[in-house]
């Protein structure tokens, strides 16, 4: 009886706190019941003075340090009775602690004194905190930190009988479910309180260049970027005053997603973790890089007098207790000609490391910190140049204060517009401006003006708490914009459609609209808008009295342009749309418009089915099946009293219509995906093409609203789409008109149709297409397109695309760097302590286009093409988290910097007399990718880059040096293993990727020379490579005058000219090194003419004449085998020697060739290297070798790859032979061992009856220990024999078909053998011979065991399952289904076996059947015997069957009826149906689970049409449930050749 008492008394005391909380908070008049009868706490008319103190801490450079921020204040708090209070903070007091050392900040004086006279006044009744007041002026910062003070204060009074309670409280955090534990002991009441912060629902304010991104990405980050975090409190209370609160953050485990409401008796070591915590003041523990730990702590220092003016709130504005999300941060200490000074330290591309775009990104970040007067004089710095649009670009769209200097209220423009659209919160300021602004406007003005400012006004409008104030603001702007939609304006056609689209945006409407919408001589695309601006007119705009005549009027209107079929059908949807708007049909007046509007549609949808109502039967489906579309009773009404119900089933594949994908991403989350496409009558290319793409469950400002609106409208395209699509006809790529009229006579009828048209069709005249993009509501993008679109009909969208890139580069190419946060999410929250918490994440680009392009290449192709760049790219990524405020900021940034600079040349000249390509390094070291990171702090003294601590590194991987010294280039990888950084559960490393040239190197240069016309007779790899000799790389080069020659050999280890005379074919001479000194003599054999290059040579040294080497050289020149290249050095004893042969031939357009070998020997070193590729119609060859020994007693060591395809087409027949392998050949052992190898033999007949394929693969597991041999073979064979008129028919009369595959390990074996033959010959049916025969042989084996192969995995499985059926048309039938599970031992069996034994009038067949079903090794049984009668006249089937299982102790216990029906006489208009009726009755009395299925129905399919109805009925547990399974498809094809379909399925 007391327990209920006080639990009627609690609920009282509730019901009079929300009561009295709508009263003013000011000095009591009266008592108030509600703080009299107080329970838990009651100051009574006491002032308190407590001393309050809150830490911030924060662990950042990856725990090198912490850092902490400390505020201390006097908090002084006046009872003006009856459960009102004043409060106001003295002595404020800030001291910041940066790796154990503390200072006091004394930069934030203003700040804390403007803190120290702010007074707020709040209702506090036994420990709820219901309301707050403070002044209208008082700062949103100083307030939030003082509802964070007020937050400790708070206490749920708790039910006497309870120990712990939890409720969803709000405070600071938001409203949270909170768990309140309560003790008491010796006279002092201890309360525990404990909040998941994942549970607490509160306001943000997010800050981001793309509010579309925020919301994907933002849980994105939470996730990877913050620690899950628990508040807990921990109050004492004595004689109804609160003594102490002292509250902390603490980290939740990973693991612990134990919701805060959920209690059992297994809990309770948990529950108390939750709320035990260490709030010891010496504590000191480490804390997690993700967790920004805060701490509060209030001590009562007395109950007496304090001087808190509680009139100082003069214009008292009501608050929740709840946080008040603000952009505003600390003022930036920074100068701004320090970060002028910056910019232009970055101005070089050069000096640019790999956090180049970070440094961007930290001048942008103080830039927002920074007033309008330090704007501006930031944007007045000249030698800045076009740099300063590049930063402030990003900054209008977060400042109110800074979006001003966005727009010039002089000329009416906007220095960045697009920044306009993600404005947060407009200034009345710019509100102002741009509604002054829009009196002043001109013709010219209108297009670049217009659609912005609609954006700022729509954006004010839901930001602003006077509603009034802003509607009157859009008026006056609607009246100054109106002047342009009328004719007398002469305005064009862009500026009434922006005009509109404003109108649109912000729902506003005047007759003039109206005129524009019913205009048959104006612009499509002006109509549409004007459509538009209907659909979307808001009442709010409206007077009371016009709004019934702007309906009727609109209704009026609108249904006689919806009847009117001289309009184009997009101009009839259209107006349907803007119909069937939620102002013209409301719901709640439908008895004054729904008549006459519903009316007008049944009767169109009345009509034969057309491109019109085709589109609104998919819209009215759609609607019919919202829930939240406000117009669904109007679909639905419609779609009920249609007459004619198959109409809306019947239409057509390509046409109008509007088409909704619902996918689903996630649980409670799912895109929506609207498109619209309408089609004309005499035209192919849709007239208006629509996407809209909506998500839900994200946010819930964004609920159905879609963010991405895409629309094209087009006139008069149909000519140039089908002369894209159609010239890449062959028919329009002959010359030859003869030939075309041929091969257009041997096409079929349909495209000798098409084929006809267009070539008899003129050009479409006037041309015109228009895009319009809209997100979230607003315009951005409304342009005239027509231009591109036909530039690309007329050529290719590559070509295109490659034009518009070339010329953008042109444009950019010299310029400044481009600087752009593509990516940027955050949001401002507010911390248990009442300051902001901010978490960010920005991506950044900086970008130097510098490149020099030079093109004199004609149509042929001939000329010079030359491309100089020195772009460098850098990115990074800056992950910012911070609480801040103006009164003390502490805060950790990550940044990852990446950096691309690899400047280069290019160039390409084509000649008659051949062709080159160079390229050139132009730096000797470049980066082509390098990652870095570095950590940052922001604390009152600024920003500060933490220095990376020195760290060891490991020697970098690069290429062969092989490679280096016979190209001169090589790449290496650096990783730093001993630095890392991370994000979520994974580590990032520094990384860096450099590729280096040798100095001496001038450029590589690929060329060949041509001296016949069809074949090049000359032609050589690397022609000339280094600027000097003393690194040549590889060629040969030879020039003779009369009997004088000079040969240049470059070797790619040395270079040597030789020089000499001629006589004959003999020659002597002198051999230079590279630095022209004589070095050798050398006599021989050259021959050089039209035949080829061919020598011989001995070189001698020219101090000993000792012979040193002997070079042979020999090229021949293509002469239908090709290009011939053999290059040999041998000393005289053979025990050196450098040989590379080269033949090939790649220009013959059927085959190509290309054989290069090459081997040294030096010394004890050898090396031996093939590449082999041959290809042509019916062979394909490749081969790749390497062989190296390093010492004379060492094995060999290297690999070899071989391929080989080889076809043999036939008269009767094709066949394909493919053999591959791949070799590993190690020091260890003497024997190459094949990895891998393949064998295929394919064999395929011309007419597709016989093929057969025979494969093989034999692979070594090298990382098993010893290596395992494994091998999978499959065979595949199949046999068709159909007669010579049987040619065109899918099934064979007759087929063999086996498919194998085994393992050698049987891990895996498949097995399927199939054969079936249909005839007209007689077999056996029963006791008797009759036709015809049937029969059909299948046999399936399938076994699996991953033991056999991998034992070590984790969960090891294996089965064996065949399956065996043996079927004899109206004779008999064996089937047996078995299964075994080894591991799980587990077994299964099914057979089944059905005999005609008896023949009735030679119709009607007459037998036996018997099954048996074994489960679970026998664990179930089930047998069965049954009578069948198969009726041939009748095609019916009619059978019963007895069970005997041993689920029950009876015998017979399962009964089985079934009858079947079909009826496949041919109709009038199917000759070929099908018609089934079927009857199946399952009946159980004795069994739990059912006692009876009964399923009957019908199933129907003719030509275009596909029925099926079923009725279920199934008795379970006494209990009878029906259910009716329909479906339909039907699919016609009407007489204008359309495909037309549609499906639905009803479940009831």
């Amino acid at each position: 009886m007391v327990a209920a008492s006080l639990n009627l008394y609690s609920i009282i005391i509730v019901s009079l706190i929300y009561q009295t909380s709508a009263a003013p908070i000011s000095p009591a008049t009266k008592p108030d019941i509600t703080c009299s009868s107080a329970q838990l706490i009651a100051p009574g008319q006491d002032s308190l003075v407590y001393q309050y103190k809150t830490e911030v801490k924060l662990s950042v450079a990856n725990g090198q340090y912490d850092l902490k921020t400390e505020i201390t204040a006097s908090v002084e708090i006046k009872s003006l009775g009856d459960c009102n209070y004043a409060l106001q903070l003295r002595n404020v007091k800030v001291t910041e602690t940066k790796d154990e050392n503390e200072n006091r900040v004394t930069s934030t004086a203003n700040a804390q004194r403007d803190l120290e006279n702010l007074v707020v006044r709040f209702r506090w009744i036994d420990g709820f905190l219901v309301e707050v007041e403070a002044d209208s002026l008082a700062k949103i910062d100083h307030v939030n930190f003082v509802k964070g003070v007020l937050s400790t204060l708070q206490v749920y009074s708790p039910v006497a009988t309870d120990s712990e309670t939890v409720v969803r409280e709000e405070d600071v955090l938001g409203v949270c479910t909170t768990v309140y534990r309560y003790s008491q002991k010796d006279g002092v009441t201890q309360v525990k309180k404990s909040k998941d912060l994942t549970t607490c629902s509160k306001d943000k304010l997010h800050l981001s260049s793309s509010p579309i991104l925020t919301s994907l990405l933002g849980p994105l980050m939470e996730e990877v970027f913050t620690a899950k975090t628990r508040y807990i409190c921990q109050t004492e209370i004595r004689d109804k005053k609160i003594q102490s609160v002292k509250c902390k953050t603490i980290e939740m485990d990973a693991g612990d997603t134990r919701k805060s409401t959920q209690k059992n008796q297994d809990d309770d070591d948990s529950a108390e973790e939750d709320f035990s915590a260490n709030f010891d003041d010496n504590d000191d523990d480490e804390i997690s890089s993700k967790l920004i730990s805060i701490k509060q702590e209030l001590k009562l220092q007395s109950s007496e007098s304090v001087s808190v003016d509680e009139n100082a709130v003069k214009n008292p504005v009501r608050q929740t207790l709840q946080f008040v999300p603000t952009a505003s941060f600390d003022q930036s200490n920074e100068a701004v000609s320090t970060l002028v000074a910056k910019i232009q330290g970055l101005l070089k591309a050069e000096n640019w490391n790999e956090f180049a775009a970070s440094q961007f990104v930290e001048i942008t970040n103080e830039l927002r910190r920074m007033d309008k007067a330090n704007l501006q004089a930031f944007k007045d710095k000249s030698e800045l140049k076009h740099l300063v649009p590049a930063f402030l670009n990003t900054v209008y769209s977060h400042d109110p204060d800074a979006s001003l200097l966005n727009f010039n209220a002089d000329t009416l423009t906007f220095t960045n517009p697009s920044s306009v659209y993600y404005l947060d919160n407009p200034s009345t300021e710019l509100v102002d401006q741009v509604v002054q602004g829009a009196s002043r406007l001109t013709t010219q003005q209108v297009v670049d003006f217009v659609g912005v400012a609609a954006r700022i006004l729509k954006t004010y409008k839901s930001r602003q708490d006077n509603i009034k104030d802003a509607d009157n603001k859009i008026k006056q702007f609607k009246q100054a914009i109106s002047r342009f939609l009328s004719n007398e304006s002469g305005a064009k056609n862009d500026t009434k459609t922006v005009v509109l689209s404003a109108y649109a945006q912000l729902g506003l409407y005047d007759d003039q609209v109206m005129s524009l919408a019913i205009d048959d001589t104006a612009p499509l695309e002006v109509r549409y808008h004007a459509l538009n601006a209907i659909r979307y007119i808001s009442s709010v705009y409206l007077d009371d009295t016009e709004q019934y005549d702007i309906r009727q009027t609109l209704q009026f209107g609108l249904l006689r342009q919806l009847e009117n079929k001289a309009n184009k059908n997009a101009v009839r949807i259209w107006t349907f749309q803007a119909l069937y708007s939620p102002f013209i049909y409301d719901s709640e007046i439908s008895y004054l418009f729904g008549g006459g509007l519903e009316e007008t549609l049944q009767e169109i949808v009345d009509e034969p089915l057309n491109q019109v109502n085709g589109f609104i039967w998919s819209a009215l489906k759609y609607s019919s099946l919202d829930p939240l579309c406000p117009l669904r009773g109007l679909a639905a009404r419609i779609r009920v009293s249609h007459n004619n119900r198959k109409q809306f089933l019947e239409q057509a594949a390509l046409s109008s219509r509007q088409i909704r994908f619902e996918i689903p991403l996630r649980k409670n989350y799912q895109a929506f995906i609207d498109i619209s496409v309408i089609f004309e009558n005499d035209r192919v290319v849709p007239s208006f093409l629509s996407a809209k793409l909506a998500f839900d469950g994200v946010r819930r400002e964004t609920l159905r609203l879609p963010w991405v609106d895409v629309a094209i409208i087009s006139e008069n395209l149909d000519w140039n789409f089908a002369d894209y699509f159609l010239r890449l006809d062959p028919l329009n790529r002959n010359l030859n008109d003869d030939d075309k009229s041929r091969l257009k006579t041997n096409l079929p009828s349909k495209l000798k149709q098409h084929q006809d048209t267009y070539d008899a069709k003129k050009e479409d005249p006037n041309p015109s297409v228009h895009l319009y993009l809209r997100l979230f509501g607003t315009d951005v993008r409304a342009k005239d397109i027509t231009d591109k679109v036909q530039d690309i009909l007329r050529s290719s969208l590559r070509k295109f695309i490659g034009n518009q890139i070339l010329t953008r580069l042109n444009e950019l190419a010299g310029k400044d760097p481009i600087f752009r946060i593509p990516l940027e999410i955050g949001a401002v929250s507010g911390a248990a302590n009442g300051l902001a918490l901010y978490k960010s994440a920005q991506v950044a680009a900086l970008v130097d286009l510098t490149t020099d392009l030079r093109n004199t290449q004609n149509d042929a192709g001939l000329g010079i093409y030359s491309m100089t760049s020195r772009s460098v790219l850098s990115f990074s990524l800056t992950v910012q988290r911070e609480v801040s405020s103006p009164l003390t900021t502490v805060g950790e940034t990550v940044e990852i910097g990446i950096l691309s600079y690899v400047p280069f040349e290019y160039k390409t000249e084509a000649n008659n007399q051949g062709r080159t390509r160079e390229f050139n390094l132009l730096k000797s070291n470049s980066k082509l990718f390098a990652m870095d990171f570095q950590y940052a702090t922001r604390t009152s003294d600024g920003f500060e880059l933490v220095p990376n601590r020195k760290a060891p590194s490991i020697d970098p991987s690069c290429t062969p040096s092989a490679f280096y010294r016979t190209l001169g280039v090589r790449a290496c990888l650096e990783l730093n293993p001993f630095r890392s950084i991370q994000f979520g559960k994974r580590n990032s490393y520094p990384i860096t990727v450099t590729v280096n040239r040798d100095p001496s190197i001038k450029n590589w240069r690929l060329g060949w020379r041509f001296n016949a016309q069809e074949a090049p007779q000359y032609e050589v790899i690397i022609e000339k490579v280094g600027t000097n000799q003393s690194y040549p790389g590889l060629g040969v080069s030879a020039t003779n005058d009369g009997n004088k020659f000079d040969i240049k050999v470059l070797t790619g280890i040395k270079s040597f000219n030789v020089k000499g005379t001629q006589t004959g074919e003999t020659f002597s001479g002198t051999v230079y090194s590279s630095d022209n000194n004589e070095v050798m003599t050398t006599s021989g054999t050259l021959v050089i003419n039209n035949d080829g290059f061919k020598l011989e040579s001995k070189l001698f040294d020219i101090a000993s004449k000792k012979e040193v080497v002997t070079l042979t050289t020999d090229i021949l020149p293509n002469r239908g085998q090709g290009l011939t290249a053999n290059f040999g050095l041998t000393t005289p004893d053979k025990a050196k020697s450098f040989k590379v042969q080269f033949r090939g031939d790649l220009y013959k357009p059927n085959s190509k060739k290309l054989h290069i070998n090459g081997d040294f020997n030096l010394g004890e070193t050898s090396y031996n290297g093939k590449l082999s590729f041959e290809r042509d119609d019916n062979h394909t060859r490749i081969e790749l070798q390497r062989l190296f020994k390093l010492s004379q007693g060492s094995s060999a060591a290297g690999y070899e790859f071989f391929y080989e395809r080889k076809t043999n087409k036939e008269a009767t027949q094709n066949n394909c032979n493919i053999a591959s392998h791949v070799s590993l050949r190690t020091p260890a052992s003497d024997v190459s061992m094949k990895l891998v190898n393949l064998k295929t033999d394919f064999t395929r007949t011309i007419d597709l009856s016989n093929v057969t394929l025979q494969s093989s693969l034999d692979y070594l597991l090298v990382t098993r220990n010893p290596p395992v041999q494994e091998t999978i073979e499959i065979d595949y064979t199949r046999r068709l024999v159909r007669a010579t008129n049987q040619g065109k028919r899918l099934a064979s009369p007759e087929t063999n078909l086996k498919v194998q595959v085994k393992t050698k390990s049987n891990v895996f074996n498949f097995l399927l053998d199939h054969r079936h033959r249909k005839s007209s010959e007689s077999s056996k049916k029963g006791p008797t011979m009759l036709p015809p025969t049937l029969e059909i042989n299948n046999k399936i084996h399938v076994v699996v065991d991953t033991d056999k192969l991998f034992p070590d995995i984790p969960r090891q499985f294996a089965f064996d399952v065949s399956s065996d059926l043996d079927f004899q048309l109206l004779n008999e039938v064996n089937y047996t289904f078995q299964y075994n599970l080894p591991r799980r031992q587990r077994s299964g069996l099914f057979t089944y076996h059905a005999q005609v034994d008896r023949i009735t009038h030679g119709q009607v067949f007459s037998g036996t059947s018997k099954s048996e079903l074994q489960l679970n090794n026998k664990q179930i049984q089930v047998t069965g015997t049954g009578t069948f009668d198969i009726c041939l006249r009748s095609y019916t089937l009619k059978s019963h069957w007895d069970f005997d299982t041993n689920l029950v102790e009876d015998k017979n216990d399962m009964e089985l009826y079934l009858n079947l029906r079909f009826d496949k006489h041919p109709k009038k208009d199917s000759p070929k149906p099908l018609i089934t009726f079927y009857d199946v009755k399952l009946k159980a009395p004795r069994h739990k689970l059912f006692q009876l299925i009964d399923l009957d129905g019908n199933l129907t399919k003719q030509s275009g049409k596909f029925e099926t109805w079923n009725s279920i009925a199934i008795r379970a547990n006494k209990k009878l449930k029906e259910i009716n399974l329909n479906a339909f498809i039907y699919r016609n094809l009407t007489g204008d050749n359309t495909l037309q379909t549609h499906f639905i399925f009803i479940t009831i």
